[in-house]
């Protein structure tokens, strides 16, 4: 087994939170689209919100990322805690 952590250390907050919830939205968009039948309206209403929510975030962190690359904050990352890595 591998000692190297999930989060990987040297790239941004923004892009690890933006690949979390881009899987996170995809796993959670075809979970209501299979489970829409089944789900009462006021919980598939929910995994609706919790879906644009996501997607919102994804947004709004890809932009961050961008910003970022564009003007080179990102160009001496090194391997830092999550506490201490950029945004």
């Amino acid at each position: 087994m591998s000692k190297e952590p999930f989060i990987p250390m040297n790239y941004p907050k923004s892009k690890v939170v933006f690949i979390l919830c881009i899987l996170s939205g995809i796993a959670i968009g075809l979970l209501g689209f299979v489970l829409k039948q089944l789900l009462p309206n006021y919980l598939y209403f929910l995994l609706v919100l919790v879906l644009w929510g996501l997607i919102l975030t994804s947004f709004v962190c890809f932009f961050i990322n961008l910003y970022g690359s564009i003007t080179g904050k990102y160009k001496s990352l090194k391997k830092k805690s999550w506490k201490e890595q950029v945004w």
